[in-house]
């Protein structure tokens, strides 16, 4: 199972019928995870190497055009909104804004086949520790003193692996109510207010023997 937050900031109704099937792509999972960070156009996607490992196989251009179809399932399916049209040598360039958060219900991770269910982790797992590692290297890891950084190692029954897999959603959705509240007061403020760029992870999953 897996909880990857991408349910979000509209309605769920509008991803009820088409969010798993979505967002069962790692493309898509990747191209939303940073259309939440920032403004971007399949152009831009592409050559910012957002999603090297996954299009290595393909030329710019028909990358480029990869993204672009996956960028409009996006928007069909009201994960992405359209913030900016560019007109580049006659064709218009979308520039998307992400409006929704993967989060796989676990029936939605267990309709998935494993091979898929590996690559959507990948992505997610690669994306974490890309943020982590470019925390350390500027110096912002450990800036406070009430950053957290714990793991645990132990064994479970069903009942045990049952009452963490609940912890963990209700964390989660804690972690969204937090993100929400915030959003709100900022959108609020009537001058500019001090934000501390953030990352917070969590990982729960059964161990190979040791």
């Amino acid at each position: 199972m897996t909880d990857l937050d991408l349910t979000g900031r509209k309605p769920r109704r509008e991803f009820q019928k088409t969010r798993a099937e979505i967002l069962s792509h790692p493309l898509r999972v990747r191209m939303l995870e940073i259309a939440n960070q920032i403004d971007i156009s399949a152009v831009s996607f592409v050559r910012g190497a957002y999603a090297r490992t996954l299009l290595a196989h393909l030329d710019e251009g028909t990358a480029v055009s990869q993204v672009a179809y996956h960028f409009r399932k996006l928007l069909r399916s009201g994960c992405v909104e359209v913030v900016e049209h560019r007109v580049r040598r006659g064709a218009v360039e979308n520039v998307y804004r992400g409006v929704a958060r993967a989060r796989f219900t676990a029936e939605e991770w267990k309709s998935l086949d494993q091979d898929r269910r590996e690559e959507i982790s990948g992505v997610v797992i690669q994306a974490l520790m890309a943020r982590a590692e470019s925390a350390m290297l500027e110096g912002t890891f450990d800036a406070r003193d009430d950053r957290w950084l714990a793991w645990v190692q132990m064994s479970l029954d069903e009942q045990g692996w049952d009452e963490i897999c609940a912890l963990c959603t209700r964390m989660m959705d804690d972690v969204e109510r937090v993100r929400e509240a915030a959003e709100e007061r900022l959108g609020r403020a009537g001058e500019p207010v001090r934000t501390t760029p953030f990352t917070w992870g969590m990982l729960s999953f059964e161990s190979p023997p040791s």
